[in-house]
């Protein structure tokens, strides 16, 4: 059985089509990726931008939050190296 984050990280989309996963080591950028995705709002935004990307407020609103709560969410992803702007 595969971890959770092996399975997370085998759904990102890479430029090569290549679906190797990306290991986290769990240290401190560990711990900032389990803080990362630690709320149900943030995974399903994760999973929003791994689709498509788009802006803040076209994300808030696929995912039913604010806008404010959704930048919230990014700025924390995008700490945790998971997303790039």
């Amino acid at each position: 059985m595969s971890s959770p984050l092996t399975r997370l990280q085998e759904t990102i989309r890479r430029s090569d089509q290549e679906r190797t996963p990306r290991f986290v080591p769990l240290d401190g950028a560990g711990d900032d990726v389990l803080d990362a995705l630690g709320s149900e709002t943030s995974r399903r935004i994760y999973r929003r931008l791994l689709d498509a990307p788009g802006s803040p407020s076209a994300v808030a609103e696929a995912v039913d939050t604010s806008v404010q709560n959704a930048s919230h969410h990014v700025t924390n992803l995008e700490a945790a190296g998971l997303i790039e702007p």
